[in-house]
């Protein structure tokens, strides 16, 4: 790769970002790019890319990401995710992993301890909120190739130590299941899914992607209508969800507001873009936000844009950042000059999760929610008595 290449990159990159110099000044960053173009020949193409990511970091903006699709992206067969105790596998393909290291802890890759390997990794991966860095890392260590650009691995069978009631485990891994769900969702793969009690409404939102002929999009909003004619609390829950399209749910949450609706909003340190957007709305209904951190800030919301180099080097950028809770339809954009990236969004209750409650299938967020349900009374309705004409 010529270093013409990145240039042309960034200087793309700066024409479609509306704010691409927020927490680093332009004369900052050609700075950098200039150190960098002089030992840049003497780089291979996994050193580049450590370098080309570790400039995108720069702009702290996580819909801006470099895609390394050009040189091979391949997933090890398993997920992980980051509990209170560390980095743990989440779900795992049993077609070529042994059962039994679900629910393990990752201590190391090639000998090198998990923490080591994420001060590497937190000087490329793009981070708006330093709380939920780790979390963000803990997605990324089953990509072999962000592995090798971390210099971690070098051939295409790293090897993994897994601990596991007090047992260690040593493996090496190779790429084998390219299936989706390896991006550490244990969530069902479906989009939505709801659940209807006496006592509140469960409205799990996986992904914010409508999918073509599935009608439980239209369910959940009717059983919401009928949730908020009844007083019913409403719990949603945007964990492990990334985003997406956050207008399928933005006039539910404008009904909700307007019907003085009820309920919580459970969240995680790595649900972000759309899931921000919709948990901030909920809590300005009064909903109350359970679990951690979310992995943005409420500030803006981003569309993200792919550009490409003439040779091939592709990014992801945030083309549009505009103001979420201001017009509704959306139709003002940042200046240039607007300070945008404030604190990530952290909930109104902190509930951190063990790997423990994973492993006995206990949810102390939603247990949380639905216990507080409980306690809320439904709307009562009251008539005035009349006088009964014969």
């Amino acid at each position: 790769m010529k270093f013409e290449d990145v240039d042309e990159l960034f200087k793309k990159m700066n024409r479609y970002h509306p704010n691409m110099f927020c927490k680093i000044t332009g004369v900052q960053f050609s700075h950098e790019l200039e150190k960098l173009k002089e030992y840049w020949d003497d780089l291979d193409i996994y050193q580049q890319y450590y370098e080309i990511m570790r400039l995108n970091a720069l702009i702290s903006d996580i819909h801006t990401r470099i895609l390394f699709n050009s040189i091979g992206q391949g997933r090890l067969p398993f997920s992980a995710r980051k509990f209170k105790e560390g980095i743990f596998i989440a779900n795992l393909d049993k077609n070529y992993l042994d059962e039994k290291l679900l629910y393990s802890q990752v201590t190391k890759i090639n000998d090198i301890p998990i923490e080591e390997i994420f001060m590497l990794a937190k000087k490329i991966l793009p981070c708006e909120s330093p709380k939920t860095a780790f979390a963000d890392f803990a997605e990324w260590i089953n990509n072999l190739t962000f592995l090798k650009i971390l210099g971690i691995s070098k051939n295409n069978e790293p090897e993994f130590t897994f601990k596991k009631d007090c047992e260690e485990i040593k493996i090496k891994l190779k790429v084998k299941s390219p299936r989706r769900w390896m991006n550490a969702a244990v969530k069902p793969e479906k989009n939505y899914d709801y659940e209807v009690t006496p006592n509140y409404v469960y409205v799990d939102i996986n992904s914010f992607r409508k999918i073509r002929n599935d009608i439980t999009l239209t369910k959940i909003y009717v059983e919401v209508f009928k949730a908020l004619d009844e007083g019913k609390p409403i719990i949603f829950d945007v964990r492990q969800n990334h985003g997406g399209n956050e207008q399928l749910f933005i006039p539910l949450c404008q009904i909700i507001k307007q019907e003085h609706g009820k309920g919580f909003c459970i969240v995680d340190n790595v649900s972000a873009s759309a899931s921000v957007d919709v948990a901030e709305r909920l809590r300005e209904t009064n909903f109350t936000l359970v679990g951690q951190t979310m992995a943005q800030s409420p500030t803006f919301f981003a569309n993200a844009r792919l550009i490409e180099t003439r040779s091939g080097l592709q990014c992801k950028v945030s083309e549009v950042l505009v103001e979420p809770n201001k017009p509704d339809n959306y139709s003002k954009v940042f200046s240039r000059a607007t300070k945008l990236y404030q604190e990530a969004l952290s909930p109104d209750v902190f509930i951190d999760e063990s790997i423990e409650d994973l492993k006995n299938g206990n949810d102390p967020c939603l247990n949380y929610c639905i216990e507080e349900a409980k306690k809320m009374k439904k709307h009562e309705f009251k008539f005035e008595e009349t006088e009964f004409v014969k």
